[in-house]
């Protein structure tokens, strides 16, 4: 996006050198690139942003529903009028092959993944390779936990913040929300 002429910021709550080292390397090839360290439930940033973007299994990561509603309103506040707010609908993907039959086990076919899911909740840990323990379904603590969205918790997410999602990108990868 920044090559194309866009101003491009990007957040991370990990400052690692690895990602840091990335992000200069990416400035020294295009201008109109930032990067900020820090917490997306408190955005150290000011916007406004024409579009904001949560790509690949960020939304996943917050999984609890007040994080998520800090997140959203976060963004909210951050968003030029005629904004557009961008999900990743990775959960749409995640509910198809755990409906196909993928993880019925909590184990993918090849071996190599392990789903443990919290009881109750569809919240969940991922372990892989070495880190797969079939005799241990429940998440461990200091694991990781992410959440499968649903499309319905997404748009009462959405409503209770203010938020509308664009009906037909429901069915896509990325599902497009606006300011109600």
């Amino acid at each position: 996006l920044a090559r194309l002429g866009y101003r491009v910021t990007g957040l991370d709550i990990r400052s690692d050198p690895e990602i840091l080292t990335a992000w200069r390397t990416a400035r020294t090839r295009c201008e109109g690139l930032t990067f900020v360290a820090g917490d997306a439930t408190r955005l150290p940033l000011t916007g406004p942003f024409d579009v904001v973007l949560l790509l690949y299994n960020s939304l996943a990561l917050f999984h609890t529903n007040d994080v998520a509603v800090d997140l959203f309103t976060e963004v909210r506040r951050l968003l030029a009028p005629g904004g557009v707010f961008v999900v990743d609908n990775i959960c749409r993907t995640l509910w198809s092959e755990i409906a196909a039959g993928r993880y019925a086990d909590g184990i993918s076919e090849d071996g190599l993944w392990q789903m443990t899911w919290l009881a109750g909740r569809n919240v969940f840990a991922l372990r892989y390779g070495d880190q797969v323990r079939p005799a241990r379904p429940q998440p461990r603590r200091g694991e990781t936990l992410y959440r499968a969205w649903s499309l319905d918790e997404l748009a009462l997410l959405c409503r209770l913040t203010g938020w509308q999602i664009d009906p037909a990108s429901q069915k896509r990868p990325l599902l497009l929300a606006r300011p109600v």
